[in-house]
């Protein structure tokens, strides 16, 4: 279960029951060090996970990266995307996203269609291909991440969600005050955002 227990300079920290602590050696102000500790645990934790799930990618024998396949499962349940959006869902940047998009592209999985009125921005949509294969990979992968999870309960895995959403908010708004999150209704992102996008 998820519970707080105090760390070695006396903190509390976040943690899951049962697992050993790797704590930072820095020694410093008690909320630098703690959140030293967190962040190292944060990022072990999702390391891990995305080693598991690439792992699994490669034994499919489809020679995907999680960008790829993330790219790809996003088409599948959105939709034809934007680079920008994309890029957008993958936290990548627009570069990398369109390198990405041209290796899809090379092997027959996804094609770029071009908009109407003005031909000079384009969607990324998934090809029968395309769509026949992520599926397939898709299906084993939800089985996957479910499995991995199963070391957390129900309760446990909304409590770190909500977590990672309040965290990864506050990160992404500059400016703001630690802890704070940014005002407006959430959503997904619109056909405007691909302005001044030219593919």
């Amino acid at each position: 279960m998820l519970v707080l227990r105090p760390s070695r300079a006396g903190s509390q920290a976040l943690s899951i029951s049962g697992g050993a602590d790797v704590p930072t050696h820095f020694r410093g102000p008690a909320d630098q060090q703690r959140a030293l500790d967190v962040l190292i645990k944060l990022t072990r934790a999702r390391n891990a996970v995305t080693r598991a799930l690439q792992r699994d990618l490669n034994a499919a024998g489809q020679h995907l990266t999680l960008a790829q396949f993330g790219a790809l499962e996003a088409m599948l349940h959105l939709g034809p995307l934007c680079q920008k959006q994309l890029a957008a869902k993958l936290l990548t940047s627009p570069a990398n996203m369109t390198m990405l998009i041209n290796s899809l592209e090379r092997r027959g999985w996804v094609a770029r269609r071009r908009n109407q009125p003005d031909r000079r921005y384009s969607t990324v949509t998934l090809t029968a291909r395309g769509r026949a294969e992520v599926t397939r990979l898709f299906t084993g992968h939800a089985v996957r991440v479910a499995g991995l999870f199963a070391v957390l309960s129900v309760e446990e895995q909304g409590v770190l969600g909500g977590l990672c959403r309040r965290l990864g908010r506050a990160a992404a708004a500059p400016g703001r005050e630690a802890g704070a999150l940014p005002r407006g209704k959430p959503g997904g992102l619109k056909r405007a955002e691909c302005d001044g996008e030219k593919l």
